[in-house]
């Protein structure tokens, strides 16, 4: 089964739906968005009285209003969004925008700064993963809650797996946010997409990948087909599978891919 969370990267360094790992900047003239990595207020406040424009990204896309939220500054934020920042700005790579940050860090404050300001709360970054994943993932509730509110997809796929808000906090044991999200109509028996090993695989240009090991007789030539109860049930998290139980899921719903079911999963 696919253990990989959608990856989206930023400025050279990893970012996961469980976390942010600290972004890497790459040289660029880009003196406000250059002072808020750096957590300088002050000098941010005096650029924007000279009349810099707080929108101009760094190399790698990032902005000042990513770096707020990627810290945590809501008071930074706000006076980038009384500059006219723009909310919707994405990283060259992964096409990650502030929410998404905001929602990574599990901050509720930021989440609703940012949509206030007009950030669109079903933006997806390259791999289609929505700041709601990313905030099921992080486990806070007050989040993904206002993400609700302000009217997010609980149902959408992220397009590298298929796989849902629900599906990552049933992974990440966050059993709150699995009762919150079913009560709020996540479908405990979507499933991740169903993968063949037989076919081929080729890079995004169209190019064959190098040929893997050939599989071993007998066994699977698909994989995946995962229901958040399966994804709990693999790794054991017990508050997660109660949560799910409780909430409706079919304890008796088999993997699409391989065929197996919770009790032999775990």
């Amino acid at each position: 089964m696919d253990r990989n969370h959608p990856l989206l990267v930023v400025g050279g360094a990893a970012v996961l739906a469980l976390g942010l790992v600290t972004p890497v900047a790459f040289g660029a003239d880009a003196p406000v968005a250059d002072a808020a990595m750096k957590g300088e207020a002050e000098a941010v406040r005096s650029l924007i009285t000279a009349g810099a424009d707080v929108s101009v990204p760094q190399g790698d896309g990032m902005t000042a209003l990513h770096w707020a939220a990627f810290q945590d500054d809501a008071d930074l934020a706000q006076v980038l969004i009384d500059a006219s920042a723009n909310v919707e700005a994405e990283t060259r790579i992964g096409a990650i925008r502030p929410l998404s940050m905001a929602a990574t860090n599990g901050s509720a404050t930021m989440i609703d700064l940012l949509v206030d300001a007009g950030a669109s709360v079903n933006s997806a970054t390259t791999t289609g993963a929505t700041p709601l994943m990313a905030a099921a993932t992080s486990g806070s509730v007050e989040a993904v809650g206002r993400l609700l509110d302000h009217g997010a997809f609980v149902n959408a796929r992220e397009t590298a797996n298929g796989q849902t808000a629900l599906m990552f906090a049933a992974w990440e044991n966050r059993a709150d946010v699995v009762a919150l999200l079913v009560e709020r109509g996540a479908h405990a028996g979507l499933s991740s997409w169903i993968v063949s090993m037989v076919e081929p695989r080729f890079d995004d240009d169209g190019n064959p990948r190098p040929a893997r090991r050939p599989r071993a007789p007998g066994a699977n030539s698909v994989m995946g087909g995962m229901t958040a109860l399966l994804f709990a049930a693999r790794d054991g998290h017990l508050d997660a599978l109660r949560a799910l139980v409780e909430g409706g899921a079919n304890v008796d719903q088999v993997a699409g891919g391989e065929g197996s079911s919770p009790m032999v999963i775990a």
